[in-house]
């Protein structure tokens, strides 16, 4: 059977889409079930909930070196999930919902940039639903669970995007600066995210020079600046960790 190229996809190839469709929400049932649930279903959403409520509530979010507890990530998401936590009364909670978003997220930017390097509707949608398949099967602890992955991955998929929708668009300059922000949240949400932007990075660096400035350019001021702020915030302790 041929893909079709253009327009919608063919029903031959919805039905395939409908049926693999199933096989990604099947493995997802299971977390969905028991996301209100009160009792941590891993080890990481504890601690992540903690730095949570540290973040919001006034805490030390990294402490002092010598002490008995230390924080190695970067604070993104615990402002994030800690404010979603606020509202719905429960960080463990709000920090699975944003992980099960997350992920979807992540699907659905696979998706666009399957469609945006292909023009292929149809592979675009079967590549996402088949990453949910493989995500939910191959690591079913991270789905729906209280932990910065999906959240950071959202926010680089979606620079990743970003990236590419930049050609098209009016103000390509602006759309590129946007792609390295995001990508840098994505940074800043989990600190070892590293494959989207060092992917475009060399992309750039082979392909298209200017844009390799403008990269290299806005990467350097986000980071002094976060550099900045979390020395004002944090003191050497962020460093440190």
């Amino acid at each position: 059977m041929r893909p079709s190229r253009s327009g919608g996809v063919r029903p031959a190839e919805a039905i395939i889409l409908a049926v693999v469709a199933l096989l990604a929400a099947a493995p997802l049932l299971g977390p969905l079930l028991v996301i209100g649930a009160h009792v941590p279903r891993w080890i990481n959403e504890g601690w992540n909930a903690y730095w949570a409520e540290a973040a919001i509530g006034g805490g030390v979010l990294y402490p002092p070196f010598d002490q008995m507890i230390s924080n190695t990530y970067t604070p993104l998401s615990f402002y994030i999930v800690g404010l979603a936590g606020r509202l719905l009364g429960d960080d463990i909670v709000a920090g699975r919902i944003i992980a099960l978003a997350g992920l979807l997220v992540v699907a659905a930017n696979i998706a666009a940039i399957v469609s945006r390097l292909t023009g292929n509707r149809f592979a675009a949608w079967l590549a996402a639903l088949s990453f949910v398949i493989y995500a939910a099967t191959e690591a079913p602890a991270y789905v729906a669970m209280n932990d910065p992955q999906w959240l950071g991955l959202a926010f680089s998929t979606t620079g990743a995007v970003v990236f590419l929708a930049r050609r098209h668009a009016v103000h390509g300059l602006a759309w590129s600066v946007g792609a390295c922000v995001l990508m840098l949240a994505g940074g800043l949400v989990k600190q070892n995210l590293i494959a989207w932007p060092l992917a475009v990075l060399i992309w750039t660096a082979c392909h298209e020079r200017r844009q390799l400035v403008i990269w290299l350019t806005v990467d350097g001021i986000v980071a002094a600046g976060f550099c900045a702020l979390a020395a004002a915030l944090y003191g050497s302790a962020f460093f440190a960790a």
